[in-house]
């Protein structure tokens, strides 16, 4: 008899201690978040790509990017959302390739490392979209940039961009490392706007000049 309830005890503590894991990995969103992403994705699904076009897709970081303004060009597409995960962006890979675009940047992963997603799981996600994006647009030329830092998840980060750099070496794609411009600590302060993760207007002009040679 003790054993029994010993084995039901231990069973119970397993379950409890895999719920709890469970909660801590996979942060649920809010309902406005979820509500602000399905929206902007149902708005971004219907805005054309061609085959000039350049496209970043990503998180409120290129969400907040403002592209074609910035490079006095539409053939920019900003296809970012805030909130957004790698899971995200992979089952949205038809807005980047549809029109079968000349160039894709892809920056994702902050969402990720903030609800401490397994960095196995967003890699895993990446090259899926990697997969999709070969498959679906073969001739668009990809480049992955690495996750922008910040103060709250900066280890996971540097980890998961370690990762990042490691698939194109491995698919020959050319990698974008924002860390020398954008690191120290955490997001660097003259480029913080002021939440320790998104960027100010310096910022972004900052992040235009280095990426002006991939263009």
């Amino acid at each position: 008899m003790k054993k029994g309830v010993l084995i039901i005890s231990l069973l119970i503590n397993v379950l409890l201690i895999g719920y709890i894991v469970k909660l801590r990995l996979f942060k649920p969103r809010s309902n406005n978040q979820i509500n602000y992403f399905l929206n902007r994705n149902k708005y971004l699904d219907i805005l054309p790509n061609d085959s000039s076009s350049i496209v970043f897709g990503g998180d409120s970081h290129i969400q907040n990017f403002e592209l074609a303004e910035m490079f006095k060009s539409t053939v920019f597409k900003n296809r970012g959302i805030s909130y957004d995960t790698s899971l995200g962006l992979l089952h949205r890979i038809d807005e980047l390739t549809n029109g079968n675009p000349s160039k894709i940047f892809i920056e994702i992963g902050t969402n990720d490392a903030n609800q401490r997603i397994p960095v196995e799981n967003t890699i895993s996600n990446i090259n899926s979209i990697l997969n999709s994006i070969q498959s679906k647009s073969p001739r668009t030329q990809v480049y992955l940039q690495s996750v922008m830092p910040n103060k709250f998840n900066l280890s996971q980060i540097l980890i998961l961009n370690k990762n990042i750099q490691a698939i194109a070496d491995a698919r020959h794609l050319t990698f974008i490392n924002l860390d020398p411009y954008f690191l120290s600590n955490g997001l660097k302060k003259q480029y913080d706007s002021g939440d320790g993760v998104h960027l100010n207007g310096e910022g972004y002009l900052k992040w235009k000049d280095v990426l002006k040679k991939y263009l």
